[in-house]
């Protein structure tokens, strides 16, 4: 008998209606802030996330569904949607006008990776991207629509932990930083992360065991790379933040996950016992 491939999953039922329900609050919350939705194609070219992603990263290099079709093309199953929706805006030539683009997008992403309990290989991501604003009260407004999604949806007492991953100019500085923090501790790392400290430094965080990785709390701090604009910018995107709900705090060090707007790499934690409700158990497996 047919079984789904490894990793997929059918849903229907309870479980399908949770996830309607995520979606439909998304929607609500998004569109209440100007934000429109935008479906892209789960098949996108290699490039795109070459380009995005990187070629050092663990998504590029183990983990994309990826294959040559007919046309002798290399083609991928879309890994997460933030590319998909960047070569979209310029593909149309959305950006031009220098106006504010906002868009949402809902969809499932597939990456090949290590199957865990409740972590499959095809996923659901719900985000969020601006184009054409850089200020500091539209940082604040995207923790703001995560604020609102994620309470609306039942959760409690969120806290969000807030940092950076700076700018262009001071990246380079905090790279040089923590390779001279590794090449002081290179005994305590493992091979992949001496394979990733010249092309990627800040992918040993992504070690597949916590003792591979680097301890964060001793690695240096990216706030000390920061130009003094980044610095205002983060400072007044926290104030923003603070004044409409809940506490925010601003974690030290760097983190794997976080991405490419400067204030709006974020993270936040419910009560342990959140986790345990419904709603919550299938909005874990829709990543932010």
């Amino acid at each position: 008998m047919a079984q789904s491939v490894k990793g997929m999953r059918d849903l229907f039922g309870a479980e399908l209606r949770w996830f309607q329900h995520i979606e439909d609050t998304a929607r609500r919350v998004f569109g209440r802030h100007g934000y429109g939705e935008i479906r892209t194609p789960i098949l996108e070219e290699l490039d795109v996330f070459k380009r995005s992603v990187g070629e050092s990263s663990d998504i590029v290099n183990k983990e994309m569904y990826q294959f040559t079709d007919k046309g002798g093309r290399e083609v991928v199953m879309r890994p997460e949607n933030t590319a998909g929706v960047v070569r979209a805006a310029i593909q149309h030539k959305l950006l031009l006008n220098n106006d504010p683009v906002l868009f949402y997008y809902i969809g499932q992403q597939f990456r090949y990776e290590r199957m865990q309990t409740g972590r499959y290989r095809q996923f659901w991501q719900i985000g969020a991207e601006s184009f054409g604003v850089a200020t500091p009260e539209s940082e604040a407004e995207s923790l703001l629509m995560l604020h609102s999604f994620l309470t609306e949806l039942g959760l409690k007492s969120l806290v969000f932990s807030i940092n950076s991953v700076g700018t262009p100019e001071s990246r380079p500085a905090f790279h040089a930083a923590f390779r001279a923090f590794f090449a002081e501790r290179a005994d305590q790392f493992c091979d992949d992360c001496h394979r990733r400290i010249e092309t990627n430094p800040c992918g040993c965080w992504t070690a597949r065991t916590s003792a591979a990785r680097p301890p964060w709390q001793a690695t240096p701090s990216s706030p000390t790379t920061w130009t003094r604009p980044r610095r205002r910018t983060m400072l007044a995107s926290r104030c923003c933040s603070w004044s409409w709900a809940s506490p925010s705090s601003r974690i030290p060090g760097w983190c794997a996950a976080w991405t490419t707007t400067p204030a709006r790499p974020s993270r936040c934690s419910a009560p342990i016992s959140a986790p345990r409700a419904p709603c919550w158990a299938a909005a874990a497996m829709i990543c932010w």
